[in-house]
């Protein structure tokens, strides 16, 4: 894992802001960077996944307790999706 954080530069620099590309993913990642940043891009994806799977889960119950019409279930379904 060490060997990842050799590759980074020895000082900050704000070249890259100005850079044609700026903003646009290189070809090859450093590896540094990706591993840094791994575990939120994996929890947003678990919460975005999740999130939507409970959503229509609550839905789904409300409908079937009468709190929703079948559409307001669409409405509220088509909102959340």
């Amino acid at each position: 894992m060490a060997a990842k954080w050799r590759s980074l530069p020895e000082r900050p620099s704000l070249a890259a802001l100005t850079a044609p590309g700026y903003g646009r993913p290189r070809e090859r990642q450093r590896p540094a960077l990706q591993e840094l940043t791994r575990a939120h891009i994996e929890s947003f994806d678990l919460a975005v996944g999740e999130g939507l799977h409970r959503a229509v889960q609550v839905g789904a119950a409300l409908a079937g307790a009468g709190s929703f019409s079948g559409q307001a279930l669409n409405r509220f379904l088509v909102h959340v999706g």
